[in-house]
């Protein structure tokens, strides 16, 4: 075979790999290089670690942000604005970012449950959240007024059209 022939041949080979190679629809990642596919079709595990799961302030597991903002460890009161300890959250928002700086808690939206925590969290923020088995862990139970809040919130997502 001449090496033109094999040239060409080459080039459509990668051509044909190109084409059958899938990128993530949300950063653009090829799925076959650094990228691997969620369980979400046409999203990266990135991708998907960004917008479905956080990491807990306490083991550094992951869990669904379905159960992230029912209880919120404060580790920075200078930086949160209320005492450290962990809250219940009771209503939202719960919380402001500005612009520029930090954010805070809302004193009104959150009930204080437990003073100081024994335990830091690694990535230096000044607020975290729980996972599932911490939560159990540390034996922390919702209150009626946070259940509430929770129905509702599940209510208003049932509604919204995915």
């Amino acid at each position: 075979m001449s090496e033109q022939v094999e040239t060409r041949l080459e080039a459509g080979a990668e051509l044909q790999d190109e084409s059958a190679r899938q990128d993530c629809e949300w950063c653009g990642s090829s799925f076959g290089d650094f990228a691997t596919e969620s369980e979400v079709d046409g999203m990266c595990y990135d991708c998907y670690r960004d917008k479905f799961e956080f990491d807990c302030c306490r083991c550094q597991e992951s869990e669904h942000v379905d159960h992230q903002h029912i209880f919120v460890v404060v580790f920075d009161e200078d930086e949160a604005g209320v005492p450290g300890g962990i809250y219940e959250v009771v209503r939202h928002p719960y919380f402001t970012q500005g612009l520029i700086g930090g954010g805070w808690l809302h004193e009104w939206a959150v009930r204080k449950i437990r003073g100081p925590v024994d335990f830091q969290e690694p990535g230096g923020y000044p607020v975290g959240h729980l996972c599932r088995k911490c939560t159990k862990a540390l034996k922390l139970r919702q209150s009626a007024q946070g259940r509430k809040l929770r129905a509702d919130i599940a209510k208003k997502k049932a509604r919204v059209p995915q």
